[in-house]
């Protein structure tokens, strides 16, 4: 019997990152979901959810990164975050 394949969530205002994840997991048979922000994450995951990891920058410009892993880990308990970050700030990656 196959394995299930993990359910990605990419959230990330640049089109380029979340096409790119698309493009690389959905090659290897990853089911990936991209989200361009905060809301519109949390209303995927209301909706299509719930999903295994989510792929997310820090820097969002509608919320804080931060918190919106609170949030998301609100409503899916068991969901692992990878987080990217183009900002330098190695403090606020190590608090995600």
């Amino acid at each position: 019997m196959p394995t299930r394949k993990a359910r990605i969530l990419a959230i990330d205002e640049q089109l380029y990152f979340r096409s790119f994840v698309e493009g690389l997991l959905g090659e290897e048979g990853y089911e990936v979901h991209t989200a361009s922000g905060g809301p519109d994450a949390l209303e995927m995951l209301g909706r299509d959810g719930p999903f295994d990891v989510a792929v997310m920058d820090l820097a969002l410009p509608d919320s804080d990164g931060i918190s919106m892993i609170g949030r998301l880990r609100e409503r899916c308990e068991t969901l692992r975050v990878i987080i990217t970050s183009s900002v330098g700030d190695v403090r606020s990656v190590a608090a995600a």
